[in-house]
């Protein structure tokens, strides 16, 4: 993923935190979830990739670094 998307990935989940959907909700919640029990969650920052985590959890394009998130999308 470039630098660009990237940036667009986690303004798309920024996004999803204001206007929120069911369904991405749903999914977002089961990730955060995932990461409130990981040892690189520093108070809602991943330390593996330094994301803010309740956005980066709702970018469906998104996965977690150490991949804890692969039985999701």
């Amino acid at each position: 993923m470039t630098r660009a998307e990237k940036i667009g990935s986690i303004l798309t989940g920024w996004k999803n935190i204001i206007w929120r959907s069911k369904e991405i909700e749903q999914e977002a919640i089961r990730r955060v979830e995932i990461c409130a029990d990981c040892d690189h969650n520093n108070n809602t920052i991943c330390t593996q990739c330094k994301c803010f985590i309740p956005a980066k959890a709702r970018s469906m394009v998104e996965n977690c670094p150490i991949n804890k998130w692969h039985d999701g999308r």
